[in-house]
């Protein structure tokens, strides 16, 4: 729960390492001879630390590792019929085959992705998950109906995000994984507007999302900034955008932010490709060649 509650903060490639090894220190002790009485319980946790170490290998750019780690958590679950664990288990799941999160040869599957996130809402395992990871899943769901231009569905699922903040008590923010506060609901109100193509409506939201945001939110902020620049590009504004993701660039290469790397690379291929002769455009590409 440390290593998890270090994560909207800290590199993510800091924390893999320990969570890996904690990871297998779990499944050491599952090996060996243990009371029934503390059995389950054992389970429960190293699926837990499963969880985590998935999702931070997944930051690190090791999807193999995050599938099989996300494989562990769900049969760990299964046998100890943990609704909860499994319901934890499907929100970062979700992330393996999002389109915003496409990596080179891999093969996206947003039907998939919002099929995991139901599912993480669902039945008695959704019904058990801490506010901010309810907030964080209806806030996944959103992005997954605008990226298919399901407006209305993706408005009812943004109404749920602020629900879920509404029933946050003070000091409650953070969840396991996951924390949400109004920087991270006006974050996904500019992506979904952003997936929509409302470039204007979505760099209002992030725009207040990066004044709110404190400043310690390192990979909420790098991810808020990656938006902006699109949704600059969507404007017309490629100077601006050029460098906002110039800066987020920097930004994720001092932090060690693989993942956020991923993104505005991403982002250059599938946005900036038309304006290659500019000058702007071309020290981003080279900025990110030297990144690789």
């Amino acid at each position: 729960m440390a290593y998890a509650g270090e994560l909207a903060s800290s590199p993510t490639v800091r924390l893999a390492e320990p969570a890996r090894a904690h990871l297998d220190y779990l499944v050491g002790l599952l090996h060996g001879s243990q009371p029934e009485s503390i059995e389950r319980r054992l389970r429960v946790i190293t699926g837990e630390a499963a969880v985590l170490a998935g999702w931070t290998t997944f930051q690190c750019e090791d999807r193999d590792a995050a599938r099989a780690d996300y494989a562990l958590a769900r049969l760990l679950a299964r046998q100890t019929g943990d609704q909860q664990l499994l319901a934890e288990t499907f929100i970062p799941m979700s992330y393996l085959y999002s389109t915003r999160y496409a990596a080179a040869g891999r093969q996206t599957n947003p039907t998939k992705a919002l099929t995991l996130l139901r599912a993480a809402g669902a039945g008695p395992g959704g019904a058990r998950l801490a506010a901010p990871m309810r907030g964080w899943a209806a806030g996944c769901r959103a992005a997954e109906h605008a990226f298919r231009g399901e407006a209305d569905a993706a408005r009812r699922e943004l109404d749920r995000a602020e629900d879920a903040l509404a029933e946050i008590r003070p000091g409650e923010e953070h969840g396991f994984l996951a924390y949400w506060e109004q920087t991270r609901v006006d974050g996904y109100v500019g992506l979904c507007n952003l997936l929509l193509g409302r470039g204007e409506a979505a760099e209002q939201a992030l725009t207040k999302s990066l004044e709110t945001a404190d400043l310690s939110l390192h990979r909420h902020r790098l991810g808020v900034k990656v938006d902006l620049g699109i949704a600059r590009v969507l404007q017309g504004e490629i100077e601006a955008a050029c460098a906002t993701l110039e800066e987020a660039c920097g930004h994720a290469e001092r932090g060690k932010f693989p993942i956020v790397l991923r993104r505005i690379r991403n982002v250059h291929r599938e946005h900036l490709a038309r304006w290659h002769d500019l000058r702007v455009v071309r020290s981003l590409d080279e900025h990110l060649h030297e990144s690789a």
